[in-house]
């Protein structure tokens, strides 16, 4: 039916095809009106009513119990759980077709070679509730993840669910009790992965919505970590130790979460933790400047780092020495105003340009044009105009300056255009009489090499030819 999936579990040294056999028919359940305590109950009467549903279904898998351990005794090999090395006796794992998966941290009693654990089971869409149910029908687990996946009893990196229409879907969030800690730190880039997926994503999209809501606030619950090696990248909290170079905590005041002491019952070491959402990017005056935007007055840098040895400040430093880097953050800043011009005079920076690297930093009382040759024609009419470098461009190792224009005042365009106008007039011209010289000068090589050729063949050329 439309409401039942199976679910695979991948491991980072195998992945699994899905179950074509159904597992148990649970379609009458979405015509039912009960809580989803009710549903898991009722779903376990259902199952423990008869044993011959579970014989039926080993048998369809391909193998009964006795046969796999059998096979287990044969083969001497022993699987073991995670690090702790407890012998795994679940038999119906080892037989399902449903869902492949192999840990590299396995270890066999007599063969080296990687042991293919084979694990799966379903989930049916409760109409009532709008939420996906999981059931293990081999170990009568029932709407309990967590459970399920500590019984696999092996680290997983993904877990995918298959519907009847050959639609997938990433449920590791919903087992994965260590997602925000361990295994979301192991995976591929979700970009990439978003990708892998998107030619199978649900057709469904309001219940695909629903779902991806249902795990955001799962995982949003979780609680807090207890070790600081657990809030490294974590995606909701952050301690201020693993903040990088250019970061920063805003604000501070009234966002602490809590505050853990680490290292014993002896220790003073006390750390806040803050959410992942008061973490802000931090500049320093030039890139800043780069976004348009510039330090508002009497404003304190909120820390000061090492900056980068350039030739301008290497002489002024020691060895072993770094020039002092301020940063600021957003909040710290405001949009740049630019000086005005006065009197015809166009604020210069120190290269005699004008920064305009956003469209508001255009000086006051000025405007841009793009014509190219335009300085020549200012120059000549005493007009101050002034080149516009827009950015920044890294070639051969180093940074050059985009230009894009000049930057004149306005009672000066008008003049400068019909200058402008007048000098390409003036351009063209001279380029026609060029070109007509150049003209006549061809003709005349021409008829010359024509007249001196008839000359050579009269002289010294055969009548006869």
């Amino acid at each position: 039916s439309d409401s039942q999936r199976s679910t695979t579990m991948l491991s980072d040294s195998g992945y699994s095809q899905p179950s074509t056999s159904k597992d148990h028919t649970v379609d009458e359940l979405s015509d039912t009106d009960s809580s989803d305590n009710e549903t898991i109950s009722y779903i376990n009467k259902k199952m423990s009513r008869s044993s011959d549903k579970k014989t039926r279904l080993l048998k369809d898998v391909g193998k009964s119990s006795e046969d796999v351990l059998k096979t287990n005794v044969d083969n001497k090999t022993t699987h073991t759980r995670g690090n702790k090395g407890s012998e795994k006796t679940s038999p119906a794992k080892l037989e399902s077709k449903s869902a492949i998966t192999s840990n590299k941290h396995q270890k066999t009693a007599t063969s080296s070679k990687p042991n293919n654990e084979i694990y799966y089971w379903c989930e049916f869409y409760y109409t009532t509730s709008k939420k996906w149910i999981c059931i293990d029908c081999i170990n009568g687990i029932v709407g309990d993840p967590i459970k399920l996946s500590n019984n696999i009893g092996k680290e997983f990196d993904y877990i995918l669910s298959i519907d009847n229409d050959g639609c997938m879907k990433d449920v590791t969030p919903r087992y994965a009790s260590d997602w925000l800690t361990r295994v979301g730190k192991l995976r591929s880039t979700r970009q990439w992965w978003n990708e892998t997926l998107d030619p199978y994503r649900c057709l469904n999209l309001t219940r695909d919505q629903s779902e991806n809501m249902e795990l955001q606030r799962s995982l949003e619950s979780q609680a807090v970590p207890k070790t600081i090696s657990q809030f490294k990248d974590h995606p909701l909290y952050v301690i201020e130790r693993h903040l990088l170079k250019f970061q920063g905590i805003y604000p501070k005041e009234g966002t602490v979460i809590k505050e853990i002491k680490f290292g014993g019952a002896k220790s003073k070491l006390i750390e806040r933790v803050y959410p992942r959402s008061c973490v802000k990017s931090l500049n320093g005056r030039t890139e800043w400047l780069k976004r348009g935007r510039s330090i508002k007055i009497c404003e304190v840098p909120y820390k000061i780092v090492k900056g980068r040895i350039t030739k301008k400040n290497a002489m002024n430093l020691k060895d072993g020495e770094y020039p002092p880097l301020e940063l600021f953050g957003r909040w710290q800043t405001e949009l740049y105003k630019p000086p005005p011009a006065i009197d015809g005079v166009i604020p210069k920076n120190e290269y005699g340009n004008v920064e305009l690297f956003k469209p508001w930093m255009l000086p006051g009382g000025t405007v841009q044009m793009r014509q190219p040759g335009l300085q020549k024609i200012a120059r000549k009419l005493n007009i101050d105009c002034v080149q516009a470098m827009v950015g920044w461009e890294f070639k051969k190792g180093w940074n050059y300056p985009i230009m894009d224009g000049w930057i004149v005042c306005k009672e000066h365009k008008t003049a400068l255009l019909e200058a402008y106008k007048e000098h390409q007039r003036v351009v063209e011209q001279k380029q026609l009489e060029e070109r007509e010289t150049r003209v006549v000068n061809n003709w005349r090589t021409l008829v010359k090499s024509v007249l001196i050729r008839e000359r050579v063949q009269k002289l010294y050329g055969n009548s006869s030819k």
